[in-house]
């Protein structure tokens, strides 16, 4: 990215995250712009903690069923007839264990490239809303230097005229042109807010 992208995200973060005055200390190009909104996606954070829990689950896939250990005391009324008992039962698990494991690993696959869609998807929007701004400043920005120009023209023909070195219809035409730039100016304008609309609402 270049100088002039910074700066002019710059301005985006100014509207989108931190005061102007933070912003002017620091500009942010659209990757961090990206980091910025996959880290603060409510729906992300939900997701990858979806994603610890499927990992979760392979891992208890993978553990082999705890043995089962019971005891029994039986005691006759009135006798001497005691019994205790106790027994230890250890599951084998020997054809359930590997489609368990199989199961929940896919499970855990699935999750997480699902997750990976969604913020390939919010970074792609992030990149174009972005470039949107950007695109629509620069040309705010020739719109400004073109309204300077045509000012000074008019200002210069203004004067032709008065002197007598040009005819008035110079300076109007002039004085039209400059209107019309304006105008084309305070459009422009409009559609940078809407990119900038578009852009926190990316984010």
């Amino acid at each position: 990215m270049t100088m002039r992208g910074n700066v002019l995200l710059a301005a985006v973060v100014a509207c989108c995250f931190i005061s102007r005055q933070a912003a002017a200390q620091r500009a942010m190009t659209i990757d961090e712009l990206v980091a910025v909104a996959l880290e603060r996606a409510p729906d992300l954070q939900a997701a990858r903690t979806e994603i610890e829990a499927a990992r979760g689950r392979v891992v208890q896939a993978r553990l082999r069923p705890n043995p089962m250990v019971t005891a029994e005391r039986r005691e006759q009324a009135g006798g001497t007839d005691n019994q205790s008992m106790a027994s230890v039962e250890m599951p084998l698990d020997l054809f359930r264990r590997a489609g368990r494991v199989a199961s929940a690993e896919r499970a855990a696959d699935a999750t997480t490239q699902s997750v990976a869609d969604r913020e390939r998807l919010l970074a792609a929007s992030v990149r174009a809303a972005a470039g949107a701004v950007l695109a629509a400043t620069r040309r705010l920005s020739v719109l400004d230097e073109l309204v300077g120009l045509g000012s000074r023209l008019r200002d210069l023909t203004a004067a032709r005229v008065a002197q007598g070195g040009s005819p008035a219809l110079e300076r109007d035409l002039a004085a039209v042109e400059v209107s019309r730039l304006e105008a084309d100016r305070t459009i422009q304008a409009g559609r940078v807010d809407a990119a900038l609309i578009d852009l926190k609402a990316a984010i």
